[in-house]
């Protein structure tokens, strides 16, 4: 994975992998995952995998590094954190504005018009539910539909 994916396609953010926390998927462990460029497991079960074996290795250091650096430039770089927080000259973060992103405030719009045009719609229904109801009890038999 490291080789095509990072290096021949210069892939620079998670490589997410899929369950491996039953006994029949234990040739994906973890350790194995790391060392092939995986940074996050969709595992349920922690009693199967466990790094605290390994907290004094100094390759899977480098490893579990290069994971949570994926991950961080991932997040940093997509819409998540969208023009809300620059760094300074210290290299810290400072937020700037809480930035809405500019086709939300057409969709609120859309949600609104499509929400009015619904109550109407069923204001409509309900006034001429009332008015054939009105007729019927007056011992007229023609409905009213719409006029």
């Amino acid at each position: 994975m490291t080789g095509i994916l990072r290096d021949e396609w210069g892939f620079e953010g998670m490589v997410i992998t899929d369950q491996a926390s039953v006994p029949s998927m234990f040739y994906q462990d973890i350790v194995s995952g790391l060392w092939a460029g995986t940074d996050i497991w969709l595992n349920t079960n922690d009693s199967y995998w466990s790094l605290s074996d390994y907290k004094n290795d100094k390759t899977m250091q480098y490893y579990i590094h290069r994971s949570a650096k994926n991950i961080v430039y991932a997040i940093t770089n997509s819409w998540a954190v969208n023009e809300s927080y620059k760094a300074d000259d210290e290299g810290g973060l400072i937020q700037t504005t809480s930035s809405i992103f500019p086709w939300r405030p057409c969709l609120i719009a859309l949600d609104c018009v499509i929400i009015a045009l619904s109550l109407a719609g069923i204001g409509y229904c309900w006034t001429i539910y009332i008015l054939n109801k009105k007729r019927k009890d007056d011992g007229k038999t023609e409905t009213v539909i719409g006029k």
